[in-house]
């Protein structure tokens, strides 16, 4: 008797959330408030404040001479692939470096995918950090994906940072070259990378949220957002209204121009 593994074919959570959100045709705002939620470690103040002016521009409340900030709507790249899909990935090696920090191109990072564990040690600022930036961007990581700089001290470069990422696939070893304002290889992101930035996410978010399977806490979330921006409209609009009353008592002054323009409307004018 041959015991065959059983494998849940249903989508991930967050995948049913993006399909229920093209379903339901949401707004552009409440789609970059998506991908924001889903692949940001926390929602910051200039998010909000780029998502109400998304979200007012999109009804013609947008301020004059208001910055309409560039949306970027969620979509199936941003979703990691549900857990236990796919055949089993490991990183190989990472070479090849250009406009990471100040690696140096002609280096290799090799792993021991069949040994499954590595340590990666050195002093400070020997370029562990950097290696971890290029892998968190090309695969997959719970909190903030970090942006990658370039050698601050050599001639300023206009392009992308790059690496070349050796992986293998049920044994079968692949290289693809990963540039940092591409979309990176889709079989790269069933590898997640933690570290202590996500580690913090954890430790400092005792409360309910820090128990519920990630996913299913991103609605709550959005609703959490929704609300606020219209808390922040509602009182802009208390503000005007109150102006609008103040300004009602005492305008036109007498003896003013105004005034005496006004003065001569009738139900003729």
């Amino acid at each position: 008797m041959t015991n065959t593994p059983l494998q849940d074919n249903n989508p991930s959570a967050l995948a049913a959330i993006h399909a229920w959100a093209v379903k339901s045709n949401l707004p552009e705002w409440q789609m970059d408030a998506l991908r924001r939620l889903i692949t940001q470690d926390k929602i910051t103040t200039v998010d909000l404040h780029e998502l109400e002016q998304i979200a007012r521009n999109t009804h013609g409340l947008l301020p004059n001479g208001a910055t309409i900030p560039q949306t970027e709507p969620l979509e199936s790249k941003h979703i990691p692939p549900a857990t236990g899909t796919g055949s089993g990935v490991n990183l190989v090696s990472i070479s090849e470096l250009k406009q990471v920090n100040r690696l140096p191109s002609d280096q290799t990072l090799s792993f021991d995918a069949q040994n499954g564990l590595n340590i990666i040690y050195g002093n400070n600022g020997s370029g562990k950090t950097g290696y971890t930036r290029v892998i968190k961007n090309a695969c997959r990581t719970r909190g903030q994906t970090p942006k990658i700089v370039a050698d601050v001290f050599a001639t300023p470069h206009t392009t992308a940072a790059s690496a070349k990422i050796e992986f293998l696939v049920e044994g079968t070893s692949s290289v693809v070259e990963w540039k940092d304002d591409h979309t990176p290889e889709p079989v790269l992101s069933q590898i997640f990378v933690f570290d202590t930035s996500s580690a913090s996410h954890y430790l400092s978010h005792d409360d309910s949220t820090s128990f519920t399977p990630f996913g299913l806490d991103v609605l709550p979330k959005l609703a959490g957002l929704c609300d606020n921006i219209a808390s922040s409209i509602q009182a802009s609009n208390k503000d005007i209204d109150e102006s609008i009353t103040k300004h009602k008592t005492t305008w036109p002054q007498p003896n003013t121009e105004i005034h005496r323009k006004l003065a001569l409307i009738n139900g003729a004018t």
